[in-house]
């Protein structure tokens, strides 16, 4: 998944954004879930074919994922290639 390719070699395969926000007690940082959503929105209209979106902590796994589910398509998940989980669901595909 992660793997470079010619096609990938001169692209910045990996962004970071950092958003503000704090843990709730189900330990979700809700207010990082709206920006990730507009991302997988712009990367979707932009034509992205291999989405990856990593967490350390497996409750904002899945609200992310239920928060895709909420707002995408099939169609757009697919297209996406859309894969999310915490960084052991991404263990050996780097």
């Amino acid at each position: 998944m992660a793997t470079r390719s010619p096609a990938t070699q001169s692209t910045d395969c990996v962004d970071i954004v950092h958003v503000e926000g704090t843990r709730d007690r189900k330990g979700v940082v809700r207010e990082e879930i709206d920006p990730i959503i507009a991302e997988l929105r712009r990367l979707r209209a932009s034509g992205v074919t291999s989405v990856g979106v990593i967490t350390p902590f497996r409750a904002q796994s899945i609200a992310l994922e239920s928060a895709v589910l909420r707002d995408f398509s099939v169609d757009d998940i697919e297209a996406l290639d859309l894969r999310m989980g915490t960084v052991h669901a991404f263990q050996g595909n780097e």
